[in-house]
């Protein structure tokens, strides 16, 4: 069984505006709720691709029934949440005619009551097992992801990790399956700035003797990396018109572990991850199987000589 782990999942309120007015009074040309949260992505492109998964985490509140609400609605009616007395936080996306902006709130703090409460829950995971965790820590449990991580190594459970560059430290040691950097998190963990392709490679071979098996890295409209022991691969961007960005990593985890699971393939992987990220980039909502194996035809793959 594969496992989305969202930590501190969020309701996302999408907002469209022709043009922001800081200070002054704007009215919307469309919005949205939508249930977020990395993890909770992940299980939602799972899921157009018929594949079943599980989310954990936490929830609560009035903002947290309508997470399980909604993934009852789409099917998804396996979560293992642990229920806490805080409220699952809310996220605004704005997306303006020049372009996004993301207020992410912090989230809820988490018990020690409720941390035992989920790690007991990981604790039941076996070797036949995937665990994908994404996104950012909600307080009260700054080494969440140390704990998990161990657990996993301990239990022989195949672990992808999507997190923001701080917490790479907690879990590299643990030898996770894949980790996913955007060049900002790859940036913030080795605190310099990296911009050009040699240093990209350079700093995605240090995640590897670090502990990480395969690294797989997003750049945005510059296409994306995916660097393992033996391989550094690259992947073209496809030209079109961006729709929205929100999601698109989680959709190219999604699409990674979808094909991973069932070829071993680091190409094939590779190359669906990289549709499945295409696909939710270019048309509202999170990428469906029928848009991501129209761009599948689309994906040239280079092996790189570095």
């Amino acid at each position: 069984m594969i496992y989305t782990c969202t930590l501190n999942p969020a309701i996302d309120y999408h907002i469209e505006i022709d043009k922001i007015s800081i200070g002054k009074l704007n009215r919307t040309d469309y919005t949205q709720f939508l249930i977020g949260g990395k993890g909770i992505n992940v299980s939602l492109v799972l899921k157009h691709l018929g594949v079943e998964s599980t989310p954990i985490g936490f929830i609560g509140g009035f903002t947290g029934d309508f997470i399980k609400r909604q993934l009852r609605e789409i099917d998804i009616n396996q979560y293992r949440f642990v229920e806490i007395n805080g409220e699952t936080r809310i996220n605004v996306k704005i997306k303006d005619s020049s372009s996004e902006t993301e207020l992410n709130s912090i989230g809820p703090d988490i018990s020690d009551i409720e941390w035992k409460a989920f790690t007991n829950i990981v604790k039941q995971l076996t070797s036949k097992d995937i665990l994908i965790c994404s996104g950012s820590l909600p307080k009260g449990i700054p080494d969440a992801y140390q704990e998990i991580a161990e657990i996993c190594q301990k239990n022989n459970v195949l672990l992808i990790m999507d997190t923001p560059g701080i917490y790479y430290n907690q879990f590299l040691p643990y030898q996770p399956l894949l980790v996913k950097p955007n060049l900002d998190e790859l940036s913030t963990y080795f605190n310099t700035q990296i911009k050009t392709i040699d240093q990209i490679i350079y700093y995605g071979k240090e995640l590897i003797k670090k502990g990480a098996h395969k690294v797989l890295i997003s750049l945005s409209a510059e296409g994306s990396l995916l660097i393992t022991k033996n391989n550094i691969l690259k992947a073209n961007p496809i030209k079109g018109i961006p729709i929205s960005s929100v999601g698109s990593g989680d959709s190219m985890v999604a699409g990674f572990i979808y094909q991973f699971q069932q070829t071993k393939d680091d190409h094939q992987s590779y190359r669906y991850a990289v549709a499945a990220a295409t696909a939710t980039t270019f048309k509202k909502g999170l990428a469906k199987k029928e848009d991501i194996e129209k761009y599948l035809q689309l994906i040239d793959i280079k092996e790189l000589n570095i």
